[in-house]
């Protein structure tokens, strides 16, 4: 009868081992928030260049055990298994409605991840209006890593610490940019 019940008992751990898998619940759903320093660069007329630094809120959205994740762990010569968390990190701004808000070039600037970690970028959209002015989100994803699987402390931020983010969008004025003819 032991030697049965022991056997169940073996049976039962072991398929409960076989299956866990690498997800890591997030008990208190960690959320960063900050206030954006905004540098209006200039441009040409009826087109401004904007920089935006920092964040407005950058929120943990999945936590895992395991390798990091597309090309990041070879990009950063991290290739062991780590506890690590995703965030996403959004700044948003308001411009005047007569504006529309198109991307510039990130590649000099310390952008974080697009949402499948192949690349660094952000994504921005300006659809939604509120009080007579555009809204405009821009967003980029990073990984924090905590430790390793032997416990250590890796204390890392991938590509870059969230305060360190840098956004650049172009505002223009398209009824400004007809009256240059």
């Amino acid at each position: 009868m032991n030697k049965g019940l022991f056997l169940c008992g073996l049976f039962i751990a072991l398929f409960l081992a076989g299956c866990g898998d690498d997800e890591v619940k997030i008990a208190n759903q960690m959320t960063l928030y900050s206030r954006p320093d905004t540098i209006h660069l200039g441009g040409d007329l009826g087109m401004d260049s904007i920089l935006v630094k920092g964040f407005t809120a950058c929120e943990a959205y999945d936590a895992k055990w395991g390798t990091l994740p597309g090309d990041v762990a070879q990009e950063f010569d991290m290739n062991a298994s780590y506890l690590y968390f995703s965030y996403e990190a959004r700044v948003v701004s308001l411009e005047d409605s007569i504006y529309d808000i198109g991307q510039n070039s990130y590649a000099e600037e310390k952008a974080g991840f697009l949402k499948d970690f192949s690349s660094q970028g952000f994504v921005i959209s300006s659809q939604h209006m509120r009080d007579d002015k555009r809204q405009v989100i821009a967003c980029t994803y990073l990984i924090y890593v905590e430790k390793n699987s032997d416990g250590e402390k890796i204390d890392r931020w991938l590509p870059v610490r969230p305060e360190e983010l840098r956004w650049r969008y172009l505002r223009v004025n398209f009824d400004q940019l007809k009256n240059i003819e």
